[in-house]
């Protein structure tokens, strides 16, 4: 220090001498093409003041060791960290607060004009009728048969249309009437009944998972016939099938029985029972009308229609049917029976009047 006050002083007495060596001082240290030349341990490190990748370095700009301390009350790492408290993946990350596969995910049951009535299926084993083991994963399983009215939406919103959906025939549960809001949807083609399952966000179950579900107590797998357990079935108390002790009683909508010979056959009145009747025919989870009512269509397609026509020279796909129907005997409504239902376009649409359907979602 106390160099340079003699040097100014000498330069002061002898300014013709040393005014060009100040100007020069001068000069170059304020010329930005020498500041890499300027020693970083002074006052004017690069580092901290001039370099542009270091400008707002919190813990350069001042020695931490001195009273200017980053880390006490002038630590700018600490209000003004742009990782704190302005972090764009904090505040306005869009996977957190507008992920739209979180509000507006058409698959939930906020984007439907329906409530779901699903009943779950817990994971387990399920054995097949071979005796194979298969691990099942946890699922949940429509509650009952689609209803006209929940089919009638998927008209109207959604996918399904009903040339395509649906066949026509004396006896098809109409989408357009009110009186059968209730009922199962029937005379179903196998497209109508795979659109509404994707339109809800799920699927036509697979046999194992038809199954499973209807042997299921809850806690496992059943080694039952029925739904309900090995007891008989009763016509129109655990089920609707072909079990009338007489051909003029049958098992109305309503799930009481019929004389066709009486006047108390109500209006509306059919042989397809609506949902939540014959309680005393539900699985322990509550899944009704697994046996008898409408038979139930499942995944995938049996044989695909070019199969059919290589092996028996027609052009039809043939479908797998569980659960049996009102006009099934006894021993055609037990889990583990199905039928096959050949479906050519050239045959009659009164065929699929038994024929309904139940989705499965995953969980």
């Amino acid at each position: 220090m106390k160099r340079i006050i003699f040097l100014i002083a000498v330069c002061a007495l002898f300014s013709s001498a040393c005014g060009e060596e100040i100007r020069y001082v001068v000069v170059e240290k304020d010329a930005p093409f020498l500041n890499d030349d300027i020693d970083s341990g002074t006052t004017t490190n690069p580092g901290t003041t001039t370099d542009p990748g270091t400008t707002t370095d919190p813990g350069t700009t001042t020695d931490p060791g001195t009273t200017t301390d980053p880390g006490t009350t002038t630590n700018p790492g600490t209000t003004t960290d742009p990782g704190t408290t302005t972090d764009p993946g904090t505040t306005t990350d869009p996977g957190t607060t507008t992920d739209p596969g979180t509000t507006t995910d058409p698959g939930t049951v906020n984007a439907l004009p329906f409530e779901l009535d699903l009943t779950d299926i817990p994971a387990g084993q399920h054995i097949r009728s071979d005796g194979t083991i298969v691990d099942m994963p946890a699922f949940r399983m429509f509650t009952n048969a689609v209803s006209s009215l929940e089919f009638a939406d998927c008209i109207d919103f959604g996918p399904c249309l009903v040339a395509q959906s649906q066949y026509n025939a004396p006896g098809c549960v109409s989408v357009l009437s009110n009186a059968h809001q209730n009922t199962p949807i029937n005379c179903v083609k196998y497209e109508g009944a795979m659109a509404f399952c994707e339109w809800v966000g799920g699927h036509l179950p697979t046999e194992d998972e038809w199954e499973y579900a209807a042997l299921h107590d809850g806690i496992e797998e059943r080694d039952v016939l029925y739904p309900w357990g090995n007891e008989p079935p009763e016509f129109c108390v655990h089920a609707n099938f072909k079990g009338s002790p007489s051909p003029t009683l049958f098992c109305g909508s309503n799930g009481k029985i019929y004389d066709l010979l009486n006047a108390d056959v109500g209006q509306g009145s059919s042989s397809i029972c609506w949902n939540n009747t014959l309680v005393r025919g539900q699985t322990p989870t509550g899944l009704t009308h697994m046996a008898g009512n409408l038979e139930e269509l499942i995944s995938p397609i049996y044989k695909t229609a070019d199969e059919t026509e290589q092996e028996l020279g027609v052009y039809c796909p043939i479908y797998k049917l569980k659960g049996g129907s009102y006009a099934s005997p006894a021993e055609d409504i037990t889990i583990r029976s199905h039928r096959e239902l050949m479906a050519c376009s050239y045959m009659d649409s009164s065929r699929y009047l038994t024929v309904g359907f139940r989705c499965v979602v995953d969980n």
